[in-house]
């Protein structure tokens, strides 16, 4: 098929990739002219897994800023563009996809065009497209039914770092429609592009909308579910939070995949899909108690993980210690920093005094040191061991970690992921495992308490002058 990807950032640009590499023919248009220029020259780089390699030059990819050419090359439009929503403002914003809807129908009316897919993937609220986007389309192009020009929501499931591993291995494929007919169609073609063949799944609009941020919000709550458990398994006596979301894994209906406790979750999809699954309940009048506290407790986490870090860092070394973290972005194998908890809890450090240095494989220093000018950059995990007595693993990433050795080292280490359990073996290292409980008791302290239970020790009897005069020597 001939299809256009509008929006290259991302997802619109991995998207573009993967369609080429199935054997479309693909166009992809974005408004950045240095963008659109630095993918025609080949100078463009990106850090995203996989990506590079699909955009060697080929005659079957290319890329524009003309709508007219994207319409006049193409059968289909897949429209990736952002959908910006904010803490106060947390309604997914549809500004982008509105220019890109107004570009596209512009050049399919003045072609009079027929037999035409607009299809949808930026996230967006329930009732997006039947009370904005199809009435957008129907102002511009009255008869687009007659002419078949279709509009369709088709989300991806994916998470930046395994954005083309995602999309390659779905676990379903979803499409939104007006017309179910139309629907089978284009999720048999989505179907041809993946290699699982995962199953499709054909619905109305704002059944495909709300599953998508119900999706996401469902996740977020089985991560706060184990965070929770994590810290309550760190103040009970041979509890280790591993081992309980093992046990609970195994149960069909919960099953293991983002049962893992360690720091809030982040990125740029969980929590704001969230807060607009909490502003679409405030405005139809449904209570959302539970989905308002996984966003207030994963918030609080962060928080209250800074405030463990430093009061013990306080009480090893005094007020103002030195803090290293080993990880900054938000999650392992790339350099996007949007809601980041190790950002959080480094916030939180700096701002109670802690001097924070920082080393992430993800991030070149050069780079860090421009945009996070409050801490202080290395190039190495073994720098910053030099020069903090306190340690933090924020993130799971073996990439920040490797190399790294701790001989003639002495401090303090909080890993939050459970990563370096074999550190604890360096006799000047204090190696704190959130979600570890404290050793339970050994059967010999039981039964001294119970010993001491049995046999309390007497209480004195009299008064106080009684017990004063019993105690005096006698005088000679």
């Amino acid at each position: 098929m001939n299809c256009a990807v509008i929006g290259l950032g991302k997802l619109g640009l991995p998207l573009a990739g993967m369609l080429h590499e199935t054997g479309n023919t693909v166009l992809g248009l974005d408004y950045d002219h240095r963008l659109i220029e630095s993918l025609q020259n080949g100078s463009f780089r990106s850090a995203e897994p996989d990506l590079m390699p699909l955009l060697r030059p080929s005659p079957r990819l290319s890329f524009t800023g003309d709508y007219a050419r994207a319409v006049q090359e193409s059968h289909a439009a897949f429209i990736v563009v952002p959908t910006p929503s904010h803490h106060t403002a947390p309604r997914f914003s549809l500004k982008y996809v509105k220019l890109a809807l107004d570009g596209l129908l512009a050049s399919l009316f003045a072609q009079k065009r027929r037999d035409y897919q607009l299809i949808v993937v930026s996230t967006v609220m329930p009732g997006a497209c039947q009370n904005e986007l199809w009435p957008q389309v129907l102002k511009a192009i009255p008869d687009a039914e007659d002419r078949n020009i279709q509009l369709y929501y088709s989300p991806e499931f994916i998470a930046l770092g395994s954005v083309l591993q995602n999309m390659r291995y779905p676990d379903m494929i979803l499409v939104g429609a007006q017309h179910t007919r139309g629907g089978y169609e284009l999720a048999s073609f989505l179907q041809q592009q993946v290699l699982n063949g995962a199953p499709t799944l054909v619905t109305g609009w704002v059944n495909a909308e709300l599953a998508k941020l119900g999706i996401n919000s469902y996740l977020g709550l089985k991560m706060t579910m184990a965070n929770m458990l994590g810290r309550l398994a760190g103040k009970l006596p041979g509890a280790d939070v591993d081992k309980v979301t093992d046990i609970m894994g195994h149960d069909s209906r919960i099953g293991p995949k983002y049962l893992r406790s360690g720091a809030p979750f982040g990125g740029p999809c969980l929590p704001r899909d969230l807060r607009a699954l909490e502003a679409s309940l405030v405005d139809h009048e449904v209570p959302g108690r539970p989905i308002l506290a996984v966003s207030h407790y994963n918030e609080e986490l962060a928080k209250w993980l800074a405030q463990e870090i430093s009061r013990i860092a306080g009480r090893i070394s005094g007020g103002g210690v030195p803090i290293g973290l080993l990880g900054f972005t938000y999650k392992s194998g790339t350099p996007v920093m949007e809601e980041s908890p190790a950002q959080s809890i480094a916030a939180f450090l700096s701002m109670w005094n802690h001097p924070v240095h920082v080393f992430d494989e993800s991030l070149p220093a050069s780079q860090a040191r421009h945009e996070y000018r409050k801490f202080h950059w290395h190039d190495s995990a073994q720098a910053v061991l030099q020069c903090c007595p306190v340690l933090v693993l924020p993130k799971f990433s073996e990439a920040t970690l490797a190399g790294v050795t701790l001989e003639g080292w002495s401090g303090t280490i909080f890993d939050l992921w459970r990563q370096r359990p074999q550190w604890a073996g360096y006799p000047d290292v204090t190696l704190i495992l959130q979600g570890i409980g404290p050793p339970p008791p050994s059967t010999q302290e039981i039964k001294d308490d119970l010993e001491r239970v049995a046999n309390p020790p007497e209480r004195p009897t009299g008064t106080l002058s009684e017990r004063a005069t019993a105690a005096r020597p006698p005088s000679a």
